[in-house]
């Protein structure tokens, strides 16, 4: 069944030709009767007749495969069945020579024709493959099939990854095949769910393996690949897209965590940012890819190996940015007992750190002394600490600080007016403190190349 229903978009075609043949000849008929095409005709309908019968046979096969809209499907199912009994119908008519009914059938065989052909086109190109070129009725723009945009997003870091990011690609380049309008390959990448349950040939993705996720060779393999992904006859994906997906997938496949969050290093992030500048909701919301701290241009040591070994001994996650890196970024998150006195063992890499997390930890204003020896830190997170201003101007000499999250401390007026004074700061995150709205309406007066976020809708 399965091998028949392949000769479907074949056999298809037979019956449609030939009733289009059919047509012609019954207006040149009716124009002249002196042609005498009534044997002609009759031979056209009987032939057009069978060739239907085996059209929906094999397309029953065929629809048993799966993978298509149920509606849609069932539609074209039946019109197909109705065309090919009133092409039976039809002949029986002109044997009799019923000629005003025939004709009229004629006329309902035209169009059943048409729709059950669309209905098939949506089955195999999507719902909006007729009319996606089309421009609108009045003064309309000619309508995009890859149009869905990547929503506005300010900070590259808090963006979520899949949602705002893998979802507008998915949606561009996959849908049209993979969706619930057409489920080709019994795959739909429209829904979650569908994504990691994969289909008719297993699963397409292997969280945090990439090298191994069907998914991601298929967009890999060459144009002339009859398994490349999207057809070449299709829009390809982008070297940035494709990257993203990749680094999506080998990053765990996660779909409710944001960028920060998956630890990205700086050659991802320079990615990413220029992904969201190339594919922003309109012109005005693009903009340029961040550009990477003067940092990284400085010459500095490889970390000691011992000092990352002491750390990673409490739990602490200590990582290279990048592959043969000496910047290091440091997250305490598995460590919450982290506090003063182990704050020490951060000063034999405080030229290596250049991104610090140690939110929800113990430590005090005292460990700001510490942090404030880090010359190249560049993001630094304290959210849920029990620092406040005293400690936070022991940091008013990192000229290289461009983000840190105060969220949940003891910060206050005060604390932004010391921060006012970082010019390298890019963002500053201050909810539930007690920043009052009035001081942040002054800060973004006095520094408006800050991005100063307050509420949790932000986040």
């Amino acid at each position: 069944m399965s091998f028949l229903g392949h000769f479907h978009p074949l056999v298809v075609h037979l019956p449609i030709g030939i009733l289009m043949i059919v047509f012609i000849m019954e207006i040149l008929q009716w124009r002249k009767p002196e042609n005498n095409l009534g044997k002609a005709i009759r031979l056209s309908l009987v032939v057009a007749f069978i060739t239907g019968v085996i059209s929906c046979i094999v397309g029953f096969f065929l629809s048993q495969e799966g993978g298509y809209e149920e509606n849609t499907l069932l539609l074209h199912q039946w019109m197909g069945i109705s065309l090919t009994l009133f092409t039976g119908i039809s002949w029986l008519l002109y044997q009799k020579n019923l000629i005003r009914w025939y004709r009229a059938g004629l006329v309902v065989l035209f169009l059943a024709l048409m729709i059950t052909g669309h209905q098939g086109g949506n089955m195999t190109h999507g719902d909006d493959y007729l009319t996606a070129g089309l421009p609108g009725l009045i003064g309309g723009e000619v309508k995009k099939i890859n149009s869905t945009p990547v929503a506005a997003i300010t900070d590259i870091q808090q963006a979520q990854v899949y949602k705002q990011l893998v979802v507008p690609v998915l949606a561009n380049k996959c849908y049209s095949c993979h969706s619930s309008a057409k489920i080709k390959g019994a795959l739909r990448l429209d829904e979650e769910k569908h994504i990691f349950k994969g289909g008719k040939h297993g699963t397409i993705i292997e969280p945090g393996n990439a090298a191994n996720s069907e998914f991601i060779k298929r967009l890999l393999l060459s144009r002339e690949d009859d398994k490349l992904m999207p057809p070449k006859d299709q829009e390809p994906l982008t070297k940035e897209e494709i990257t993203l997906l990749t680094w999506w997938v080998e990053s765990g496949s996660n779909t409710s965590k944001k960028v920060a969050e998956l630890n990205p290093d700086s050659s991802t992030l320079v990615m990413l940012n220029s992904f969201v500048a190339n594919h922003g909701t309109t012109p005005a919301q693009k903009h340029e890819p961040e550009a990477l701290s003067a940092v990284f241009e400085k010459t500095v040591s490889m970390p000691d190996n011992e000092s990352v070994e002491a750390l990673r001994n409490l739990s602490v996650l200590v990582s290279p940015v990048a592959q043969n890196s000496p910047f290091l970024m440091v997250s305490c998150v598995n460590f919450k007992e982290f506090d003063n006195k182990t704050a020490q063992l951060l000063l034999p890499l405080k030229d290596n750190i250049v991104w610090l997390q140690v939110e929800n930890t113990m430590i005090t204003d005292d460990a700001l002394a510490i942090i404030a020896q880090m010359p190249n830190l560049i993001r630094l997170n304290l959210s849920a600490t029990s620092i406040g201003t005293e400690g936070i101007k022991k940091l008013q000499a990192l000229s290289f600080l461009e983000y840190i999250n105060i969220n949940h401390t003891k910060a206050d007026n005060k604390t932004l007016e010391i921060l006012q004074k970082i010019n390298s700061l890019k963002n500053i995150y201050c909810w539930k403190t007690s920043v009052t709205p009035e001081a942040v309406g002054i800060f973004r007066t006095q520094k408006p190349e800050t991005n100063i976020i307050q509420g949790i809708e932000n986040l």
